[in-house]
Protein backbone atom coordinates (compact mmCIF):
# COMPACT_ATOMS: atom_id res chain seq x y z
CA UNK A 1 0.00 0.00 0.00
CA UNK A 2 1.05 3.96 -0.79
CA UNK A 3 2.02 6.13 2.11
CA UNK A 4 -0.20 8.50 0.79
CA UNK A 5 -3.14 6.26 0.87
CA UNK A 6 -2.62 4.89 4.39
CA UNK A 7 -2.19 8.44 5.97
CA UNK A 8 -5.49 9.21 4.29
CA UNK A 9 -7.49 6.57 5.40
CA UNK A 10 -6.06 6.27 8.42
CA UNK A 11 -7.34 10.18 8.83
CA UNK A 12 -10.32 9.26 8.41
CA UNK A 13 -10.00 6.70 11.43
CA UNK A 14 -8.60 9.14 13.44
CA UNK A 15 -11.33 11.97 12.79
CA UNK A 16 -14.28 9.22 12.69
CA UNK A 17 -12.94 7.78 16.27
CA UNK A 18 -11.92 10.87 17.54
CA UNK A 19 -8.70 9.46 18.38
CA UNK A 20 -5.76 10.88 17.41
CA UNK A 21 -2.57 9.33 16.54
CA UNK A 22 1.11 10.83 16.39
CA UNK A 23 3.84 9.86 13.77
CA UNK A 24 5.43 6.79 15.99
CA UNK A 25 1.84 5.68 16.16
CA UNK A 26 1.32 5.73 12.73
CA UNK A 27 5.00 4.32 11.88
CA UNK A 28 4.27 1.40 13.54
CA UNK A 29 0.66 0.66 12.04
CA UNK A 30 2.40 1.18 8.63
CA UNK A 31 4.55 -1.20 9.23
CA UNK A 32 1.91 -4.33 9.68
CA UNK A 33 -0.41 -3.13 7.03
CA UNK A 34 1.83 -2.15 4.26
CA UNK A 35 1.35 -5.24 2.52
CA UNK A 36 -2.26 -4.64 2.13
CA UNK A 37 -3.25 -3.83 -1.63
CA UNK A 38 -4.68 0.14 -1.24
CA UNK A 39 -7.97 -0.98 -2.17
CA UNK A 40 -8.24 -3.85 0.19
CA UNK A 41 -7.26 -1.40 3.11
CA UNK A 42 -9.87 1.65 1.55
CA UNK A 43 -12.53 -1.11 1.85
CA UNK A 44 -11.56 -2.70 5.38
CA UNK A 45 -11.68 1.44 6.24
CA UNK A 46 -14.98 1.88 5.14
CA UNK A 47 -15.94 -1.00 6.75
CA UNK A 48 -14.84 -0.59 9.99
CA UNK A 49 -16.34 3.03 9.84
CA UNK A 50 -19.71 1.46 8.94
CA UNK A 51 -19.98 -1.72 11.68
CA UNK A 52 -17.18 -0.74 13.90
CA UNK A 53 -17.96 1.25 17.63
CA UNK A 54 -14.48 1.84 18.61
CA UNK A 55 -11.27 2.51 17.05
CA UNK A 56 -10.06 -0.51 14.85
CA UNK A 57 -6.98 -2.94 15.86
CA UNK A 58 -3.85 -3.38 13.16
CA UNK A 59 -5.66 -7.55 13.59
CA UNK A 60 -9.05 -6.53 12.31
CA UNK A 61 -7.54 -5.12 8.94
CA UNK A 62 -5.85 -8.34 8.78
CA UNK A 63 -8.52 -10.38 9.46
CA UNK A 64 -10.72 -7.81 7.01
CA UNK A 65 -8.18 -9.28 4.49
CA UNK A 66 -7.80 -12.70 4.79
CA UNK A 67 -12.16 -13.64 5.53
CA UNK A 68 -13.52 -11.22 3.27
CA UNK A 69 -11.18 -10.09 0.35
CA UNK A 70 -10.50 -13.66 -0.97
CA UNK A 71 -14.36 -13.25 -2.20
CA UNK A 72 -13.27 -9.77 -3.60
CA UNK A 73 -10.48 -10.78 -5.34
CA UNK A 74 -11.02 -9.69 -8.98
CA UNK A 75 -11.83 -6.22 -8.37
CA UNK A 76 -8.17 -5.62 -7.04
CA UNK A 77 -6.85 -7.79 -10.45
CA UNK A 78 -6.38 -4.63 -12.44
CA UNK A 79 -4.04 -2.89 -9.59
CA UNK A 80 -1.90 -6.18 -9.14
CA UNK A 81 -1.80 -6.76 -13.04
CA UNK A 82 -0.48 -2.84 -13.76
CA UNK A 83 1.96 -3.14 -10.66
CA UNK A 84 3.79 -5.88 -12.18
CA UNK A 85 3.69 -4.57 -15.86
CA UNK A 86 5.64 -1.67 -13.92
CA UNK A 87 8.26 -4.42 -12.89
CA UNK A 88 8.54 -5.73 -16.16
Amino acid sequence: MTNSIFKTEMKRLSVFFNKPLNDGQLDIWYDYLKHLPDKVFQSAVGYIIRGNRFFPTPEEFLTYHREFEPKDLLRIIPEVIEKLEKII
